[in-house]
């Protein structure tokens, strides 16, 4: 079965040195994918991917480019130990994440199994999860050290996908979404 996220990629310097860092931490990540801020994630299609597209397509076209800071290393601790680093200036984040969900909510099947409300979600960009509760204090004391700065303007989103499974592979982009609001 194959299971698709609409996330924001990163590029520029904020790209590869975020993508550096998880590459220092890959062990703790059960993926393979880009630095980036998922909007929406995991879902199945109930209509063709063509109608999904063009529910996103339109939410692209309504929405116009903006900037977010990337500031500083945050956590979630507790079942599922991550460390992300933190958005600020995150309601346009906030609010593309919202148009996306409310269109899409009758095309695609959230795969969590578990109930969702737009308070939960928290924009970010992981750089470790799954961290084992023995290792996290001794990571955040190493990713205490780091300065992570980082304006980037966010002009696109994208739909990627990959096979579901217990062993995640790869994830791969397909279409890629102008802003253009």
């Amino acid at each position: 079965m194959i299971i698709y996220a609409v996330i924001i990629t990163l590029r520029g310097k904020a790209n590869k040195e975020i993508a550096i860092l998880r590459e220092q931490y890959n062990k703790y990540i059960n993926y393979i994918i880009v630095p980036h801020i998922t909007l929406l994630y995991p879902i199945s299609l109930k209509n063709d991917l063509t109608a999904v597209c063009t529910k996103l397509d339109e939410v692209a076209h309504q929405t116009k480019p903006f900037v977010i800071e990337l500031n500083g290393v945050q956590y979630f601790e507790g079942r599922n130990n991550v460390a992300y680093v933190a958005i600020e200036k995150r309601q346009p984040v906030f609010d593309l994440h919202y148009h996306i969900n409310r269109a899409l909510s009758k095309a695609t099947i959230n795969n969590t199994n578990q109930p969702y409300t737009y308070e939960q979600f928290t924009p970010h960009v992981t750089i470790a999860e799954l961290i084992p509760a023995d290792i996290f204090p001794y990571i955040k004391m190493e990713l205490s050290k780091l300065v992570l700065r980082y304006r980037v303007r966010i002009d696109s989103f994208s739909l990627f996908s990959a096979e579901q499974n217990k062993t995640w592979e790869t994830w791969k982009q397909g279409q890629v979404f102008k802003l253009l609001g």
